[in-house]
């Protein structure tokens, strides 16, 4: 009952929250994905180490801006689908959401793919 008021009491008010509920797909999305990303780089240190030791610091440079730049879309992106409270739920919001939560998965996934393939090489 208190998360359905709440909700109300949020799409009633929806242009007074719509940059509160970007910061919040900012920093949701910049911890998400910044975890993706830091156990997709101990992938890549474990799986190309000589590659990886000799760019370094480009790899986590272009890894961090990467990030950076992946949260201030998201958060751009959920700003402007909260527009109008009328409107919502609709295509635009719900792909957004889907898509800045199945990113820092897939990242995760594919490394752990990679990984297994590594292991299952004879030498």
């Amino acid at each position: 009952m208190l998360t359905v008021n709440g909700s109300a009491y949020v799409m009633r008010h929806l242009p007074q929250f719509q940059t509160t509920l970007a910061v919040c797909a900012f920093i949701s999305n910049l911890s998400l994905q910044g975890l993706a990303v830091y156990v997709a780089l101990g992938h890549a240190r474990r799986r190309w180490t000589p590659l990886y030791s000799e760019y370094r610091t480009l790899v986590i440079a272009l890894s961090a801006a990467a990030v950076l730049a992946w949260s201030l879309l998201g958060a751009y992106l959920t700003f402007i689908s909260m527009r109008d409270p009328n409107r919502l739920p609709d295509l635009t919001s719900v792909l957004v959401a889907l898509f800045l939560i199945l990113l820092p998965v897939v990242t995760v996934l594919t490394g752990r793919r990679l990984d297994k393939k590594k292991s299952r090489r004879p030498r």
